[in-house]
Protein backbone atom coordinates (compact mmCIF):
# COMPACT_ATOMS: atom_id res chain seq x y z
CA UNK A 1 0.00 0.00 0.00
CA UNK A 2 2.78 2.44 0.91
CA UNK A 3 4.66 1.77 -2.32
CA UNK A 4 1.52 2.23 -4.40
CA UNK A 5 0.60 5.45 -2.60
CA UNK A 6 4.09 6.90 -3.09
CA UNK A 7 4.08 6.07 -6.80
CA UNK A 8 0.82 7.93 -7.18
CA UNK A 9 1.85 10.88 -5.04
CA UNK A 10 -0.84 10.23 -2.44
CA UNK A 11 -0.38 11.45 1.16
CA UNK A 12 0.14 8.67 3.71
CA UNK A 13 -1.37 8.99 7.20
CA UNK A 14 0.25 6.81 9.85
CA UNK A 15 -1.67 5.75 12.97
CA UNK A 16 0.19 4.35 15.97
CA UNK A 17 -2.11 1.67 17.35
CA UNK A 18 -0.23 0.75 20.53
CA UNK A 19 1.82 2.75 23.00
CA UNK A 20 4.94 0.59 22.58
CA UNK A 21 5.06 0.70 18.79
CA UNK A 22 7.45 3.69 18.52
CA UNK A 23 9.99 1.87 20.73
CA UNK A 24 9.60 -1.90 20.18
CA UNK A 25 8.12 -2.51 16.73
CA UNK A 26 10.94 -1.48 14.39
CA UNK A 27 11.22 1.31 11.82
CA UNK A 28 8.36 3.42 10.51
CA UNK A 29 6.95 3.09 7.03
CA UNK A 30 8.73 5.57 4.76
CA UNK A 31 7.01 8.64 3.36
CA UNK A 32 4.47 9.31 6.10
CA UNK A 33 2.81 12.71 5.68
CA UNK A 34 1.40 12.86 9.20
CA UNK A 35 1.20 10.46 12.14
CA UNK A 36 -1.54 10.11 14.75
CA UNK A 37 -0.45 9.04 18.24
CA UNK A 38 -2.22 8.56 21.55
CA UNK A 39 -0.02 10.69 23.82
CA UNK A 40 2.64 13.37 24.02
CA UNK A 41 5.04 10.67 25.20
CA UNK A 42 4.58 8.79 21.92
CA UNK A 43 5.28 11.98 19.98
CA UNK A 44 8.52 12.37 21.93
CA UNK A 45 9.41 8.73 21.22
CA UNK A 46 8.90 9.22 17.48
CA UNK A 47 11.17 12.25 17.52
CA UNK A 48 13.82 10.59 19.69
CA UNK A 49 13.99 7.15 18.12
CA UNK A 50 12.87 7.81 14.54
CA UNK A 51 13.89 11.41 13.92
CA UNK A 52 10.34 12.37 12.98
CA UNK A 53 9.52 16.08 13.01
CA UNK A 54 7.10 16.60 15.97
CA UNK A 55 5.17 19.11 13.85
CA UNK A 56 4.00 16.18 11.69
CA UNK A 57 2.63 14.26 14.70
CA UNK A 58 -0.92 14.79 16.02
CA UNK A 59 -1.79 13.73 19.58
CA UNK A 60 -5.34 12.36 19.75
CA UNK A 61 -5.63 10.67 23.15
CA UNK A 62 -6.59 7.00 23.57
CA UNK A 63 -9.82 6.13 21.67
CA UNK A 64 -10.24 2.93 23.70
CA UNK A 65 -10.41 5.03 26.88
CA UNK A 66 -13.14 7.36 25.64
CA UNK A 67 -15.70 5.31 27.54
CA UNK A 68 -14.04 6.18 30.84
CA UNK A 69 -15.40 9.71 30.37
CA UNK A 70 -18.98 8.56 29.75
CA UNK A 71 -20.91 8.28 33.03
CA UNK A 72 -23.68 6.23 31.44
CA UNK A 73 -21.46 3.13 31.13
CA UNK A 74 -20.81 2.91 34.86
CA UNK A 75 -23.00 0.84 37.17
CA UNK A 76 -23.66 1.24 40.86
CA UNK A 77 -21.14 -0.50 43.07
CA UNK A 78 -23.67 -2.99 44.40
CA UNK A 79 -24.63 -4.07 40.90
CA UNK A 80 -20.99 -4.58 39.86
CA UNK A 81 -20.19 -6.70 42.90
CA UNK A 82 -23.46 -8.63 42.66
CA UNK A 83 -22.50 -9.54 39.10
CA UNK A 84 -19.36 -11.11 40.54
CA UNK A 85 -21.29 -12.93 43.25
CA UNK A 86 -19.78 -10.72 45.96
CA UNK A 87 -21.34 -8.78 48.85
CA UNK A 88 -21.72 -5.04 48.26
CA UNK A 89 -19.48 -4.17 51.23
CA UNK A 90 -16.40 -6.07 49.99
CA UNK A 91 -13.35 -4.29 48.66
CA UNK A 92 -11.64 -5.57 45.51
CA UNK A 93 -8.02 -6.22 44.64
CA UNK A 94 -8.08 -6.58 40.86
CA UNK A 95 -5.28 -8.71 39.41
CA UNK A 96 -5.11 -8.27 35.64
CA UNK A 97 -3.25 -11.26 34.21
CA UNK A 98 -1.12 -11.61 31.12
CA UNK A 99 -1.37 -14.68 28.93
CA UNK A 100 0.68 -17.80 29.55
CA UNK A 101 3.73 -16.59 27.60
CA UNK A 102 4.28 -13.32 29.49
CA UNK A 103 2.71 -14.33 32.80
CA UNK A 104 3.99 -17.79 33.80
CA UNK A 105 4.73 -16.40 37.28
CA UNK A 106 1.30 -14.91 37.88
CA UNK A 107 -0.68 -17.98 39.08
CA UNK A 108 1.73 -18.39 42.00
CA UNK A 109 1.30 -14.72 42.93
CA UNK A 110 -2.49 -15.10 42.77
CA UNK A 111 -2.27 -18.15 45.02
CA UNK A 112 -0.16 -16.17 47.51
CA UNK A 113 -2.72 -13.36 47.60
CA UNK A 114 -5.58 -15.82 48.02
CA UNK A 115 -3.81 -17.39 50.98
CA UNK A 116 -2.99 -14.03 52.59
CA UNK A 117 -6.56 -12.78 52.16
CA UNK A 118 -7.80 -15.96 53.79
CA UNK A 119 -5.45 -15.26 56.72
CA UNK A 120 -6.89 -11.77 57.10
CA UNK A 121 -3.56 -10.10 56.29
CA UNK A 122 -5.25 -7.17 54.56
CA UNK A 123 -8.28 -6.77 56.77
CA UNK A 124 -11.84 -8.10 56.57
CA UNK A 125 -14.27 -8.07 53.67
CA UNK A 126 -11.66 -8.15 50.93
CA UNK A 127 -11.86 -10.18 47.72
CA UNK A 128 -9.30 -10.96 45.03
CA UNK A 129 -10.64 -10.60 41.50
CA UNK A 130 -8.44 -12.41 38.99
CA UNK A 131 -9.18 -11.10 35.48
CA UNK A 132 -7.86 -13.39 32.77
CA UNK A 133 -6.23 -11.86 29.73
CA UNK A 134 -8.69 -11.68 26.80
CA UNK A 135 -6.41 -13.89 24.68
CA UNK A 136 -5.54 -16.50 27.31
CA UNK A 137 -6.60 -19.90 25.99
CA UNK A 138 -4.90 -21.74 28.88
CA UNK A 139 -6.53 -19.93 31.79
CA UNK A 140 -8.47 -22.93 33.10
CA UNK A 141 -5.36 -25.07 33.47
CA UNK A 142 -3.22 -22.20 34.78
CA UNK A 143 -5.72 -21.17 37.46
CA UNK A 144 -7.27 -24.51 38.34
CA UNK A 145 -8.66 -24.56 41.87
CA UNK A 146 -8.17 -20.83 42.50
CA UNK A 147 -11.80 -19.70 42.08
CA UNK A 148 -13.23 -19.66 45.62
CA UNK A 149 -15.81 -16.89 46.19
CA UNK A 150 -15.98 -14.63 48.06
CA UNK A 151 -12.26 -14.90 48.81
CA UNK A 152 -11.24 -15.27 45.14
CA UNK A 153 -13.24 -14.73 41.95
CA UNK A 154 -11.71 -15.75 38.62
CA UNK A 155 -13.37 -14.23 35.54
CA UNK A 156 -12.83 -15.93 32.16
CA UNK A 157 -11.47 -14.06 29.13
CA UNK A 158 -13.88 -11.42 27.82
CA UNK A 159 -12.49 -9.99 24.55
CA UNK A 160 -13.75 -6.56 23.62
CA UNK A 161 -15.95 -5.88 26.64
CA UNK A 162 -14.29 -2.64 27.68
CA UNK A 163 -17.35 -1.44 29.60
CA UNK A 164 -16.95 -4.44 31.91
CA UNK A 165 -13.29 -3.60 32.48
CA UNK A 166 -14.18 0.04 33.15
CA UNK A 167 -16.63 -0.92 35.90
CA UNK A 168 -14.18 -3.34 37.51
CA UNK A 169 -11.41 -0.74 37.52
CA UNK A 170 -13.69 1.91 38.97
CA UNK A 171 -14.67 -0.33 41.88
CA UNK A 172 -11.16 -1.70 42.56
CA UNK A 173 -9.39 -0.64 45.73
CA UNK A 174 -6.06 -1.68 44.16
CA UNK A 175 -5.11 -2.86 40.66
CA UNK A 176 -2.21 -5.28 40.24
CA UNK A 177 -0.56 -6.39 36.99
CA UNK A 178 2.77 -7.26 35.40
CA UNK A 179 3.42 -4.20 33.23
CA UNK A 180 0.92 -4.02 30.36
CA UNK A 181 -1.45 -1.21 29.45
CA UNK A 182 -4.03 -2.29 32.05
CA UNK A 183 -1.99 -0.32 34.58
CA UNK A 184 -2.61 2.78 32.46
CA UNK A 185 -6.32 1.93 32.44
CA UNK A 186 -6.20 1.83 36.23
CA UNK A 187 -4.32 5.13 36.40
CA UNK A 188 -6.89 6.66 34.05
CA UNK A 189 -9.53 6.00 36.71
CA UNK A 190 -7.16 6.98 39.54
CA UNK A 191 -7.04 3.48 41.04
CA UNK A 192 -3.98 2.71 43.22
CA UNK A 193 -1.71 0.69 40.98
CA UNK A 194 0.91 -1.97 41.72
CA UNK A 195 3.35 -3.33 39.12
CA UNK A 196 4.65 -6.87 39.70
CA UNK A 197 8.41 -6.84 39.18
CA UNK A 198 9.28 -10.29 40.49
CA UNK A 199 8.75 -13.84 39.30
CA UNK A 200 6.61 -15.29 42.08
CA UNK A 201 7.50 -18.91 42.80
CA UNK A 202 9.50 -19.38 39.60
CA UNK A 203 13.27 -19.98 39.84
CA UNK A 204 15.45 -16.95 40.49
CA UNK A 205 16.66 -17.09 36.88
CA UNK A 206 13.20 -15.79 35.85
CA UNK A 207 13.43 -12.76 38.13
CA UNK A 208 15.47 -10.70 35.70
CA UNK A 209 12.99 -11.44 32.91
CA UNK A 210 10.13 -9.81 34.82
CA UNK A 211 12.21 -6.86 36.03
CA UNK A 212 13.18 -6.04 32.45
CA UNK A 213 9.58 -5.39 31.43
CA UNK A 214 9.81 -2.10 33.32
CA UNK A 215 13.11 -1.12 31.71
CA UNK A 216 11.62 -0.96 28.22
CA UNK A 217 11.62 2.53 26.75
CA UNK A 218 7.84 2.90 26.68
CA UNK A 219 7.51 1.84 30.33
CA UNK A 220 10.33 3.85 31.88
CA UNK A 221 8.28 7.10 31.94
CA UNK A 222 5.45 5.33 33.78
CA UNK A 223 7.86 4.17 36.46
CA UNK A 224 9.50 7.61 36.65
CA UNK A 225 6.14 9.34 37.09
CA UNK A 226 5.48 7.58 40.38
CA UNK A 227 2.06 6.54 39.14
CA UNK A 228 2.63 2.82 39.70
CA UNK A 229 4.42 1.27 42.67
CA UNK A 230 6.76 -1.57 41.70
CA UNK A 231 7.16 -4.55 44.03
CA UNK A 232 10.04 -7.02 43.82
CA UNK A 233 9.10 -9.62 46.43
CA UNK A 234 6.12 -11.06 48.29
CA UNK A 235 6.80 -8.90 51.38
CA UNK A 236 6.91 -5.76 49.21
CA UNK A 237 3.66 -6.82 47.55
CA UNK A 238 1.93 -7.31 50.89
CA UNK A 239 3.24 -3.99 52.15
CA UNK A 240 2.07 -2.10 49.05
CA UNK A 241 -1.43 -3.59 49.25
CA UNK A 242 -1.79 -2.72 52.92
CA UNK A 243 -0.55 0.83 52.28
CA UNK A 244 -3.03 1.45 49.46
CA UNK A 245 -5.93 -0.16 51.29
CA UNK A 246 -5.21 2.08 54.28
CA UNK A 247 -4.77 5.23 52.16
CA UNK A 248 -6.20 5.16 48.60
CA UNK A 249 -4.88 8.69 47.99
CA UNK A 250 -1.29 7.54 48.38
CA UNK A 251 0.72 8.29 45.20
CA UNK A 252 -2.21 10.23 43.69
CA UNK A 253 0.16 13.00 42.47
CA UNK A 254 2.18 10.38 40.59
CA UNK A 255 -0.95 9.00 38.95
CA UNK A 256 -1.96 12.53 37.93
CA UNK A 257 1.50 13.10 36.44
CA UNK A 258 1.28 9.81 34.53
CA UNK A 259 -2.15 10.71 33.16
CA UNK A 260 -0.79 14.03 31.95
CA UNK A 261 2.18 12.41 30.18
CA UNK A 262 0.55 9.26 28.85
CA UNK A 263 -3.20 9.86 28.44
CA UNK A 264 -3.94 13.50 27.70
CA UNK A 265 -6.07 14.69 26.03
CA UNK A 266 -8.30 12.51 28.21
CA UNK A 267 -11.73 13.97 27.54
CA UNK A 268 -13.69 11.16 25.88
CA UNK A 269 -13.25 12.62 22.38
CA UNK A 270 -10.16 10.84 21.09
CA UNK A 271 -12.18 8.82 18.58
CA UNK A 272 -13.71 12.02 17.24
CA UNK A 273 -10.25 13.54 16.81
CA UNK A 274 -8.99 10.51 14.89
CA UNK A 275 -11.99 10.66 12.54
CA UNK A 276 -11.61 14.41 12.05
CA UNK A 277 -7.90 14.15 11.26
CA UNK A 278 -8.52 11.37 8.74
CA UNK A 279 -11.18 13.51 7.08
CA UNK A 280 -8.81 16.48 7.06
CA UNK A 281 -6.09 14.41 5.39
CA UNK A 282 -8.56 13.23 2.75
CA UNK A 283 -9.70 16.82 2.14
CA UNK A 284 -6.12 18.01 1.67
CA UNK A 285 -5.43 15.16 -0.75
CA UNK A 286 -8.51 16.11 -2.76
CA UNK A 287 -7.50 19.76 -2.92
CA UNK A 288 -3.99 18.79 -4.05
CA UNK A 289 -5.38 16.54 -6.76
CA UNK A 290 -7.64 19.29 -8.08
CA UNK A 291 -4.98 21.99 -8.04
Amino acid sequence: YVSAARRRGLPILGIVGSWDQPTTKGPLCPGLSRVLVQSRQMRQDLARFHGLDPARVEVTGWPQMDGYRRPEIFQERGAVLAGLGLPADHRLVLFGLNGARLGPHEPSVAAHLARRIGEGAFGPKLSLLVRCHPNDGQWQNRLAGLHDPPRVVVTPPEPGRLEVLANLLRQAAVVLATSGSILLDAIALDAPTVGLAFAGDLPSTAQRMVERYYEMDHYLPVVASGGARLVKSYPELDQALRAYLDDPARDAPGRARCRDEQLEPFDGRAGERVARLIQDQARRAGEAANA
